[in-house]
């Protein structure tokens, strides 16, 4: 059985109660494929499996085996974990609508644009800013679920993520620091000027079209491993016998 027949077999399967074992066993393959026909047919497979993780939701299954939680948490906490999920599920919308209008509009057409400039805010505030700051100095990545994930002692979640956002996007940069320079220098601190886009190109090499190949086959790492996270973020409410709406009245009434 080759990739393809594979991959369509498991989508055939794919249900919100396995969805998390053949999301990880989908990303494994697609891990494997170097040939860009193969390559571009699966992710034209892939489609309907996405759409059963994003709308997956508290108290499906999602996993044959479910992880148990390192301690047990406070109400804070969990209400921590339910606001992360949500972010989580927010991301995951951007990555979808860009692949959706893309198809349909154009990759250049004001929504395909709008939700690709989304997806670098959120992930560079979710897994790349404040690195320096004290509460994460010296772990893998920084942001605001890192900070959250780790003082639930929850790193290892984020071990696939980091692999890919610091993959070397060029000999120079990497695939997280070119989004960082992309948020830090376009969307957050530019002014639009032409020579700080022509500095940029400069410093990612996006204008060389491999480069702007990866960069892009990169994002569909990520995308798949954010929806993920996700799931595992889920599984991990749903099957540790906590309470969630409970929990979250509990911590707003002590407020």
């Amino acid at each position: 059985m080759n990739n393809i027949e594979r991959i369509q077999e498991i989508l055939a399967a794919t249900n919100h109660q396995n969805i998390g074992d053949n999301l990880q066993e989908i990303i494994n393959i697609r891990k494997k494929i170097t040939n860009p026909v193969e390559k571009q047919i699966i992710e034209n497979l892939l489609g309907s499996i996405r759409l059963v993780g994003y709308t997956s939701d508290f108290g499906d299954r999602l996993f044959s085996l479910h992880q148990d939680l390192p301690r047990g948490l406070s109400n804070i906490e969990i209400t921590q974990l339910v606001l992360l999920e949500r972010a989580l599920h927010e991301l995951c919308y951007a990555c979808e609508q860009v692949n959706n209008n893309s198809t349909i509009n154009g990759e250049e057409a004001p929504p395909t644009r709008f939700y690709l400039n989304s997806i670098y805010p959120y992930v560079a505030s979710m897994f790349l800013v404040d690195q320096s700051k004290l509460d994460i100095k010296g772990l893998q990545l920084g942001g605001s679920v890192t900070k959250a994930l780790h003082s639930i002692e929850l790193d290892d979640f984020l071990n696939p993520i980091a692999e890919i956002l610091h993959r070397p996007l060029t000999d120079k940069i990497t695939f997280g620091d070119t989004i960082l320079k992309l948020r830090h220098s376009f969307l957050v601190h530019g002014d639009f000027s032409p020579d700080r886009i022509q500095f940029l190109n400069r410093k990612t090499e996006m204008q060389n079209p491999k480069i702007g190949e990866n960069f892009s086959d990169f994002i569909w790492d990520l995308y798949y491993e954010i929806l993920l996270l996700r799931l595992k973020i889920l599984a991990l409410l749903s099957h540790n016998n906590i309470d969630i709406e409970q929990s979250m009245i509990q911590y707003y009434e002590s407020l």
